[in-house]
């Protein structure tokens, strides 16, 4: 047998998808990709490969994948599968999840390797995320008035019964209490951010909402944050940049402007750093040219 070919996935819509996929030997030929991934078997049986872990899958189990992981999905000869996949970008939930403690969450989420990747029907969540998956499924084909709506909502609903059913193995119980006081204390700062970040900040603005001396202030950032008060601030940026560059008709340097950023070249280096693209690549992704 040759060797396989594991390529990164790019989507041209890097939102949100559906599909069924039946009628042949390989389902999900080995890849990876950015988003969040979950496969419902629907008949037959399946063999499964997320990473190094090998499995098989049979008829109503559920598969979820995370952000960057290899896998693929064949289907065994004489029980031939079929499968629905959902797979949606890991920030098509980042306009909803605003608390900063609960991003901090969020991110460690989509790339914990703590979740497990098989759901049999027995499982305490399958029910959860079997009705979301069968009626995101009827919205995206039926694509009904504001249809957007209730797949947001099945996602939401699938991400946080993930969260809390695994918030031990993500975070731990002690951290999270921790990590929430800490978080509290910086609250100011955050909700300045929130409020200023098209503009220029300053370390001493940041300081001034709680009081702490500008190299005190930096190590506790750094500390409960995982960023420095920069990289937090661009984050903010970044992701109201992505907005702009979905829903508005702006020139990428006006977007850079009215996002807080001094100069359109420094806007592409850290928008590519975070995304993987420029801004004008993933502006061509995600509103490609009829």
């Amino acid at each position: 047998m040759g060797r396989e070919n594991i390529y990164k996935h790019n989507e041209k819509n890097l939102s949100f998808r559906m599909t069924i996929q039946k009628g042949v030997n390989c389902l999900v030929h080995p890849h990876w990709h950015d988003h969040i991934e979950l496969i419902k078997i629907l008949k037959g049986k399946a063999a499964v490969k997320i990473g190094q872990e090998n499995f098989y899958g049979v008829q109503d189990d559920i598969i979820y994948i995370n952000s960057r992981s290899i896998h693929s999905v064949y289907s065994i000869p004489g029980c031939e599968a079929s499968i629905m996949g959902m797979v949606f970008d890991k920030f098509f939930l980042s306009n909803a999840v605003e608390r900063p403690d609960t991003q901090y969450i969020y991110n460690l989420f989509v790339t914990s390797k703590n979740i497990m990747n098989h759901f049999k029907a027995s499982h305490v969540l399958w029910k959860e995320l079997n009705d979301c998956m069968t009626k995101a499924y009827s919205e995206f084909t039926n694509q009904d008035v504001l249809y957007e709506m209730p797949i947001k909502a099945c996602v939401y609903r699938i991400v946080t019964s993930l969260i809390r059913y695994y918030k031990n193995e993500i975070i731990g119980h002690e951290q999270f209490i921790k990590l929430a006081h800490d978080f509290m204390i910086l609250k100011p700062v955050l909700d300045f951010i929130d409020r200023h970040y098209a503009e220029k900040i300053y370390t001493k603005d940041l300081c001034r909402q709680v009081a702490m001396s500008p190299s005190h202030f930096t190590r506790y950032f750094k500390k409960v944050t995982g960023k420095t008060p920069t990289e937090y601030i661009n984050e903010i940026r970044i992701n109201a940049s992505v907005q702009l560059l979905k829903d508005s008709g702006n020139s990428i340097t006006k977007i850079a402007e009215i996002t807080g950023f001094c100069n359109i070249n420094y806007f592409d280096r850290v928008f590519k750093k975070k995304l993987g693209y420029t801004p004008r690549e993933y502006r061509s992704k995600i509103r490609p040219k009829e």
